[in-house]
């Protein structure tokens, strides 16, 4: 940390002076905000999306993360944390800096809607880095159980390289005819892969504002998902189905939405959704917003 805190003051020295100092995650590596906001009083505010701050992970999460977290926090000008959920629980670490809820951002231009489609399959697809609290085998298997039900459904799951690790439970099960993988691809590619997607698959043990939902969504296709963080923010009235960490309870949502039990938005409300709270534009003026509260005006 201090090697860091070093090479930043080296950089600094070549950089022009800024209005503001904009961090991301209230981490050790903003002790450098602090310093140039005590030394040349220079805004800073910070943006903040970790799990790790969120109410239900706060228990296992080190007292010296939260301390540094509340330190820095305190230091801020403002604050802005993703989702409401994790808003109240930086509050509840003490930190009474002034906040905004600014949330994640989708390229709208890039996620659309898809082509009408001839497939006789309910396509599922999830894409994430594949770590264990994502649960990509329980997804797997939870397609495999309505295949042997006599769903005609098939999944896309991929992200990382370490899919190839879930290769196995496919084969072992017989499930590449209908189940493939992916690594990781650029943002266009999982874009094209969306909109051949019929609806996106979470099956997450913590998240907090997950930056994928919003892409499916702009991409017009709905998601069902634990609830978690601040997904609930994303539900909207019919934007998809929330469960909780049960496999049972996702198969049943999976089944419902196959067999349209469940009333869901088109395509086109999923991505207006999408667009009016998540687009390059909409956010760009909420963090214009924010640095005009602090940044003289020539």
């Amino acid at each position: 940390m201090l090697r860091r805190q070093k090479a930043y003051r080296r950089g600094f020295r070549k950089m022009k002076f800024p209005d503001i100092v904009h961090g991301n995650v209230l981490y050790n590596h903003l002790f450098f905000g602090v310093y140039l906001k005590k030394k040349f009083k220079i805004p800073f505010v910070v943006s903040e999306h970790w799990t790790s701050l969120q109410r239900e992970n706060l228990p296992q999460t080190p007292f010296i993360v939260k301390k540094v977290a509340k330190i820095i926090g305190d230091f801020a000008d403002e604050i802005m944390p993703v989702s409401e959920d994790l808003k109240i629980s930086l509050q509840s670490l003490g930190i009474s800096t002034p906040m905004t809820v600014i949330p994640n951002v989708v390229d709208s231009q890039l996620f659309k809607p898809k082509e009408n489609s001839t497939s006789t399959d309910f396509r599922f697809i999830h894409v994430s880095s594949l770590i264990p609290r994502k649960q990509p085998e329980k997804i797997i298997q939870a397609v495999i159980s309505l295949k042997e039900k006599g769903y005609r459904v098939s999944l896309e799951i991929g992200g990382s390289e370490i899919c190839k690790n879930l290769q196995k439970l496919i084969h072992a099960k017989g499930a590449q005819k209908y189940i493939s993988t992916f690594g990781e691809i650029p943002s266009h590619e999982v874009a094209q892969k969306m909109q051949k997607a019929d609806a996106f698959l979470l099956f997450s043990i913590k998240e907090n504002l997950p930056c994928v939902l919003v892409e499916a969504l702009s991409a017009g296709i709905p998601f069902i998902s634990t609830d978690v963080g601040g997904i609930r923010e994303l539900k909207g009235k019919s934007n998809g189905i929330l469960i909780r960490n049960n496999e049972q309870e996702l198969q049943d949502a999976m089944q419902q939405m196959i067999e349209k039990k469940v009333v869901i938005s088109g395509a086109e409300e999923l991505r207006q959704f999408a667009v009016n709270h998540f687009s390059v534009n909409v956010v760009a003026k909420m963090f214009e917003n924010v640095y005009k509260k602090y940044v003289k005006q020539s």
